[in-house]
């Protein structure tokens, strides 16, 4: 075995051989904790993916040694066995950070969590667990039972907070964007209703009238749509840190809102454009 010339930055996990298992955290290469791996036996350690392409490029990390002493303290060797894959330890969107975990029989700690997997319920085996701790040591204090949902929702309580005030806003801009396209249409149909008239009166068809008005709004929206996907795709980096293992930009979620918006466009352009065509031209001359 070789010491790694650096001394891997880290966050350090104490777990019990089963912990893998119970979080469904993958072993991607060598093998987990045994009951062997006891204060007996030599310090072993298994360590993240992330720590492993950052400390270990194109090599195999088993069988490395990773000094787990703190700076400046006598050196305190642990063997790699196994890698695992990564964890989210920070908020959404984050890159995951180089972890390490060593066997709890090698080293305990004062305090622990107990993690545990079910089947069925989780409610309804998170109110049998504190009997089952009282039975073993009715001294031993349990300060939190919690599910793993419930902790993961108190987590990200702020960033879904956030995303549903965006939601929110977002539906407003799109009802003013609507309102505001049908308004403008509506005021620029009313003050064409003379050219309108002499355009009939000389012999233009209602339906050209109408494709008309239409081109006219619907070139509009087209530039805004435009400018729209400009922001999106500049403005979609502020918004990745609120976003799990999801792109900013999303392109079928992109496309089905610019379809949705042409075509309730298209509505709003439609009414004033058909109230157009209805414009008698010896009325619309007679009001000029």
């Amino acid at each position: 075995m070789t010491a790694t010339a650096q001394q891997p930055a880290a966050v350090l996990y104490g777990v019990t051989p089963d912990y893998f298992q119970a979080m469904g955290i993958r072993l991607t290469r060598g093998r987990e904790f045994s009951p062997r791996d006891n204060a007996s036996g030599p310090m072993v350690v298994l360590i993240n993916q992330t720590l492993a392409s950052d400390y270990f490029p194109n090599q195999d990390p088993i069988g490395k040694r990773i000094n787990l002493a703190s700076p400046g303290g006598p050196a305190f060797w642990a063997e790699v066995i196994g890698e695992v894959g990564d964890v989210m330890q920070v908020l959404p969107g984050q890159p995951p950070l180089p972890q390490m975990y060593y066997s709890w029989l090698q080293q305990s700690s004062g305090s622990m969590y107990v993690v545990v997997r079910t089947r069925g319920d989780p409610a309804v085996v998170l109110s049998l667990l504190k009997p089952q701790v009282y039975a073993v040591d009715p001294d031993q204090p349990v300060a939190t039972l919690r599910t793993l949902t419930d902790w993961m929702d108190n987590v990200l309580a702020a960033q879904r907070l956030t995303l549903r005030l965006l939601s929110a806003f977002a539906l407003i801009a799109f009802a003013i964007a609507l309102v505001g396209i049908y308004g403008v249409m509506a005021y620029d149909v009313s003050q064409r209703t003379m050219e309108f008239g002499i355009r009939m009166a000389l012999g233009a068809k209602r339906g050209q009238v109408l494709w008309q008005v239409l081109r006219r709004g619907m070139t509009f929206v087209g530039w805004g749509v435009v400018i729209g996907l400009g922001l999106t795709l500049g403005l979609g980096r502020l918004f990745a840190a609120l976003l799990f293992k999801t792109s900013s930009f999303e392109p079928s979620t992109v496309a089905g809102i610019v379809g949705a918006l042409l075509l309730v466009a298209f509505g709003a352009c439609f009414v004033p454009a058909r109230r157009a065509t209805r414009v008698d031209p010896l009325v619309a001359l007679r009001a000029e």
